[in-house]
């Protein structure tokens, strides 16, 4: 009899502490699953205790999806049906910093890595709640600097993505084809800071800054062009 293989626990655990950033960087990954669920906008809010992320996106829209896609860390997304992620594993980033309960359509899941490990709950609270909503208590609070630099690194990362984002009752992203660019081709497009460096956005994200002579002949021939 054919079995199939198990993720051991000390893996989960790479997975979600040795890949997880700061704060920012995971909250951006809730957001980016947002957009590759269908969302139209997202809507976070931050408070020195914990956050809230909710979407219209499509959510879990059954138990194998709860079971697949939620339970399961690697479960790789078909061709052309995201624009983000590829093998789902971004949401555990938030698992290193928060005690979080994911609420979607019927569904309920709760995960406290600090006190349940690797295994979350799973229950149905009666009532549907459209695309997918996060909650999340910090396991360490936030000070008034550490909840700002978040708020301000959220949006210098997503500022261009192709969903409305508010953040603490703010929209903080713009519509790309309204702004005005350095140098734009077809992966990405370029911004040349006041520093000489070059911000590379690539679909709606910044994805690095450059030092400026990598890029200044290529901005230089734009220009003239």
């Amino acid at each position: 009899m054919r079995h199939p293989f198990e993720l051991d626990p000390e893996i989960i655990h790479h997975i979600i502490y040795s890949q997880a950033g700061s704060v920012a960087k995971a909250l951006i990954e809730l957001i980016m699953n947002s957009v590759d669920a269908g969302a139209g906008a997202v809507i976070l809010e931050i408070t020195p205790e914990g956050f809230t992320c909710r979407d219209d996106g499509h959510g879990f829209a059954s138990h194998d999806d709860v079971k697949r896609y939620f339970g399961r860390f690697g479960t790789p997304h078909r061709e052309g049906d995201a624009t983000y992620g590829r093998f789902r594993l971004g949401r555990g980033q938030i698992m290193a910093h928060a005690r979080t309960v994911w609420r979607s359509q019927r569904w309920q899941m709760e995960v406290d890595t600090r006190v349940m490990g690797y295994e979350y709950e799973l229950t149905e609270p009666g009532e549907i709640q459209e695309g997918c909503a996060i909650s999340g208590d910090w396991y360490e609070p936030m000070s008034t600097q550490e909840r700002m630099s978040c708020m301000q690194e959220i949006r210098d990362l997503v500022r261009y993505t192709p969903v409305t984002v508010s953040v603490n009752g703010n929209v903080i992203t713009r519509k790309p084809e309204h702004e005005k660019w350095d140098a734009e081709d077809d992966v990405a497009w370029y911004r040349l800071r006041e520093d000489g460096a070059v911000s590379i956005y690539n679909q709606g994200v910044l994805v690095r800054h450059d030092p400026g002579h990598n890029w200044g002949c290529l901005l230089y021939t734009s220009d003239a062009a």
